[in-house]
């Protein structure tokens, strides 16, 4: 579905532009990304919810306890001890990043510059669900963790040559995204000018 259709729950922030780089074979538009050069205006984690490491948790203390029945309470201690810190060491990793910079936006592994980027739009929990559901497109590039952010924002691609129309990301702070890369743009739109 077009992002123009998407109305119930949105709200449209000025025009910006950028491109998609996946970087999972590191594929690379303008090669201008690259982590810990660039300073973020904006960064998120989008780690699981409170009850999900609680149960990574119990997860981690039932095969202690089991282990420590039948080795003894040492063997038990260390392995949850080691069982817990790989838990809690596998659900940060795992949890992607946005982040707004100096050249674009990344979300999870994908990166588009500020010039590639159309309308942003903010979406609410139920603007959300109907764009991640049936106002699907499958062509989007979607980086949606329900569990994580019930809010996101949905960004138009404005590039003939990308394949995805639309970026839709689940975030909980909709609005301070849309609003760093507005400035983003801006900004680069500047530096551009200037150029």
């Amino acid at each position: 579905m077009p992002l123009r259709q998407l109305t119930t729950g949105i709200h449209f922030t000025a025009r910006h532009t950028s491109r998609l780089a996946v970087h999972q074979g590191a594929e690379r538009h303008g090669g201008q990304w690259h982590s810990g050069q660039v300073h973020p205006t904006y960064r998120q984690r989008l780690t699981p919810p409170w009850w999900v490491w609680v149960l990574a948790s119990l997860v981690c203390l039932s095969l202690a306890v089991a282990y420590g029945a039948v080795f003894g309470m040492v063997i038990g201690t260390i392995t949850f001890v080691l069982l817990a810190a790989l838990a809690g060491w596998l659900l940060w990793r795992t949890s992607p990043i946005i982040e707004v910079n100096d050249t674009g936006l990344r979300a999870g592994k994908a990166f588009i510059e500020f010039r590639y980027i159309g309308l942003v739009a903010t979406l609410d929990f139920a603007a959300m669900r109907h764009a991640g559901q049936s106002g699907a497109d499958p062509r989007a590039y979607r980086l949606v963790r329900g569990l994580s952010a019930k809010e996101g924002v949905s960004i138009e691609v404005v590039d003939d040559e990308d394949p995805h129309p639309y970026w839709l990301i689940s975030t909980d702070r909709p609005t301070e995204l849309s609003a760093a890369i507005a400035e983003g743009a801006k900004r680069s739109a500047s530096i551009a000018a200037r150029q």
